[in-house]
């Protein structure tokens, strides 16, 4: 058997409350008590200062551009292998930012004198690499947006100089793509030693079709097409989507790869938003991938957002859960999401689509190319608004947690929308962007912590394992940045301050780790 190592480090995902903070606004530090093992650290002590703004305009809004508040990723890495984690936040109105990790949880903004702040856009995923195998992480940026200046929305690739200064060279590795990007993996999917590349983009805007047969149809015959596969020549990436099998379409928001059928090869599984199924991609061992989706899994989410390839039961399986949209609370799951349209939904499964519901799916894989879904039997298939998981063990007892953002800065999905909006009209006789902006509601739900208790069961410790919070949380990321022996993590919010989540689980009970 042929064993590879992935180091792929931060994800975003991406894509798409009552309250809200301003920008203005920053966490307070939390006092640790016995019973928290996360603390939130002060923006004041480590001087991480990003917050990801998004600016709406008459050009630039969510009716021309419905991606508007998807928000934005994170990555982590060492970038100077002095042996601490630095961090690069991707903003979207505003300005991207990179930090050095100086030690005792303190960073330093090096965006300007690195040469990443010469570069605007309104930036998405990013992804911390090694792309010239070099030993030195590199940097690539997804970006997208509503500007039609297509230099807003090319994405870059900073090469290290290994001095803490970068290159943008994206153009030169074959990577200055200018679709509608939201994340990038690397992997080496053909085994032969260099990493290729999957880039998940979403289209411009909702396409029409005459009927649903049409746009299947304009699909497998690869007339459209959202997302590019790039074979790494020599160094340089070559579009290699139609030669792979790979030719695809959706409304994407999360990656994530791993060997599903242990043949030694990986594999792609991607979450598409609206309609659009996911997909299952099955490395076949001769350059090509099979959608298997159907065959592996009986049913899928239907919003599906982030998601992450992950053992959860420690029985030596990659297992997978995926995030939708779905309010474990009765008002909020009237009020703040449609009803699943039957009708659309046989006309979907008749066409060929797989079964897919509102719900978070969490897939136990069987080891015999299935999989069983049990999110709702697990109590993690509700989760709100969500946006992406992170798993990792938080409390040190051997099996993996998880904790998943959420949130979304405008509420357009609001079902009293329409009658408010023809009130006001009634009253104004005009509804301006300022009155609709204030009528939709800032959907700013809480981010969730969830113990796994045995490999299936979980436990919600929101509030007991930190301090509650509420951010519109997007793209996070996870690491030890102070190297005590456990996994810190951090969040990149929209319209606050970034979170820095420091734990204090290798000091309590049952804190186990291995320092190399």
């Amino acid at each position: 058997m042929r064993i590879q190592i992935f180091i792929l480090v931060a994800l975003t995902s991406l894509i798409l409350g009552c309250t809200s903070e301003s920008s203005t606004d920053k966490p307070k530090e939390t006092k640790k008590d016995q019973q928290s093992l996360f603390t939130l650290a002060d923006p004041a002590q480590t001087n991480l200062r990003f917050v990801n703004t998004v600016e709406e305009t008459y050009d630039e809004n969510y009716f021309n551009y419905e991606f508007l508040y998807n928000g934005s990723g994170v990555a982590v890495g060492d970038i100077n292998n002095d042996g601490l984690d630095d961090i690069y936040f991707a903003g979207n109105s505003s300005n991207d930012k990179l930090y050095l990790n100086q030690g005792q949880l303190q960073f330093k903004d090096i965006s300007g004198s690195s040469g990443i702040a010469a570069y605007e856009g309104w930036s998405t995923g990013v992804t911390m690499v090694d792309v010239n195998t070099d030993g030195w992480l590199d940097i690539y940026v997804c970006r997208s947006g509503p500007s039609k200046d297509v230099t807003q929305r090319t994405n870059r690739l900073y090469i290290n100089n290994q001095d803490n200064t970068f290159t943008e060279a994206a153009a030169q590795y074959g990577l200055a793509r200018t679709e509608h990007s939201v994340q990038a993996s690397f992997f080496d999917y053909d085994l032969d030693g260099d990493l290729d590349m999957y880039l998940l983009n979403h289209p411009s805007q909702r396409t029409a079709a005459t009927s649903l047969k049409a746009h299947m149809d304009a699909i497998k015959a690869g007339k459209i097409q959202t997302d590019v596969f790039f074979k790494n020549e020599k160094g340089r990436f070559v579009d290699a989507s139609k030669e792979s099998g790979l030719v695809n379409f959706g409304f994407r928001h999360g990656i994530a790869v791993g060997d599903i059928n242990q043949d030694g090869y990986p594999d792609i599984y991607i979450s598409s938003d609206f309609e659009e199924p996911d997909l299952l991609e099955i490395n076949q061992g001769d350059g090509t991938f099979v959608d298997q989706a159907q065959s592996y899994f009986d049913h899928i989410s239907f919003n599906s957002m982030g998601n992450e390839m992950v053992d959860m039961n420690n029985d030596g399986l990659l297992d997978l859960f995926v995030v939708d949209m779905a309010s474990e609370d009765h008002y909020r799951s009237k009020a703040f999401m449609k009803s699943m349209d039957v009708d659309r939904f046989r006309a979907l499964t008749a066409n060929g689509y797989q079964h897919q519901y509102m719900f978070n799916t969490l897939q136990i894989n069987n080891g015999n190319n299935s999989f069983s879904e049990v999110a709702q039997l697990s109590g993690i298939a509700k989760t709100d608004w969500s946006w992406a998981p992170l798993f990792f063990d938080m409390d040190h007892d051997g099996y993996k947690d998880v904790f998943i953002s959420n949130g979304i800065k405008e509420n357009f999905m609001y079902r009293d929308l329409n009658k408010e909006v023809k009130e006001k009209n009634q009253n104004s006789k005009q509804v301006v962007l300022e009155d609709l902006l204030a009528i939709v509601p800032s959907d700013i739900s809480e981010n969730v912590f969830y113990k796994n208790k045995d490999g299936l069961a979980f436990e919600k410790m929101s509030g007991k394992w930190a301090a509650p919070s509420m951010y519109n949380s997007n793209g996070m990321a996870t690491a030890d940045f102070d190297n005590d022996g456990d996994l810190d993590f951090v969040t990149n919010n929209m319209d606050s301050n970034a979170s820095l989540y420091i734990s204090h689980a290798a000091n309590g009970a049952g804190g186990n780790f291995i320092t190399l």
